[in-house]
């Protein structure tokens, strides 16, 4: 009986403890922001045993996997994610992460995979209205980007400083005038007109 017992309540203590798939995915994370990428590929390949994973869950674990060093096992996770569906490729093509695996037999058939995807997805949508979009995007961060840079090198109250926000401003406005008659011709277009980065320039 008292080895019944004991059983009992060491299944019951190990089910209590079990982390969930969400939960191994969130350690996985966690452990990957702490650069603990060995660790976390391995949480990861937990999280996998108990369900399938998303797309994202997949190429994350490829991360943590290339930042380990095992780039076979980086590989293969790229692939789950491609099966997923993940159409990012240029993320996929300039991810620090990854680098390593540039030259690994495999890597080009992944982008091959994922531009696929991004081929499908984007199959009907306005290509000049998306180029359009995504050229007025480039036209708003770009500077935008230079910012932190400038205002170390000249100080944030300084002349050059307020010369480089007047451009912003002229460049905010010419964009604005392009988006107005966009919206005015075309209504808001979507994500599945234009895709996610055009549809956010709105």
């Amino acid at each position: 009986m008292r080895l019944l017992l004991a059983t009992l309540l060491f299944l019951t203590t190990t089910a209590m403890h079990a982390q969930s798939f969400d939960e191994l995915v969130q350690e996985g994370s966690k452990l990957y922001a702490e650069e603990e990428y060995s660790e976390s590929a391995k949480i990861y390949n937990k999280a996998f045993e108990k369900q399938e994973g998303s797309a994202t869950n997949y190429y994350n674990a490829a991360c943590s996997w290339a930042l380990a060093n095992d780039t076979t096992n980086s590989i293969r996770y790229l692939h789950f994610a491609a099966d997923q569906g993940w159409k990012n490729v240029t993320h996929l093509q300039t991810d620090k992460d990854l680098v390593r695996l540039h030259a690994v037999q495999g890597w080009e058939s992944i982008i091959s995979k994922v531009q696929n995807n991004l081929n499908e997805y984007e199959k009907d949508f306005d290509k000049p209205l998306q180029n359009q979009l995504e050229q007025i995007y480039v036209k708003d961060q770009t500077l935008r980007q230079l910012y932190g840079e400038a205002e170390k090198k000249f100080g944030r109250t300084s002349e050059e400083m307020k010369y480089f926000w007047q451009v912003v401003s002229e460049q905010d406005s010419l964009n604005e005038l392009e988006v107005i008659k966009i919206i005015e011709e075309r209504g808001w277009v979507g994500t599945n007109v234009v895709g996610g980065k055009a549809n956010m320039t709105l």
